[in-house]
């Protein structure tokens, strides 16, 4: 996993790996589209993240990561 999508938890899905309070629709999107990276990340630990607070305004970003190193933006939650 590239050290830029690390965070406080590392969770393993089948086939993916899921780091950090990714909300569970972003889970949900990568299964139902058959996605073909490694896993998807929210880095570090955001206030507004599942468990760690209200959503607050701002949209969370989700990052889907090869274990290779290249990562890119997945999705943002609202």
């Amino acid at each position: 996993m590239p050290e830029s999508v690390r965070s406080c938890h590392t969770v393993e899905f089948s086939a993916y790996i899921v780091e950090g309070p990714v909300p569970l629709e972003a889970i949900g999107t990568v299964f139902e589209i058959g996605a073909s990276f490694d896993g998807i990340a929210v880095p570090g630990r955001p206030r507004h993240a599942p468990g760690r607070g209200p959503r607050g305004e701002e949209p969370l970003t989700i990052y889907a990561f090869r274990a290779s190193g290249g990562t890119s933006v997945f999705t943002k939650v609202e």
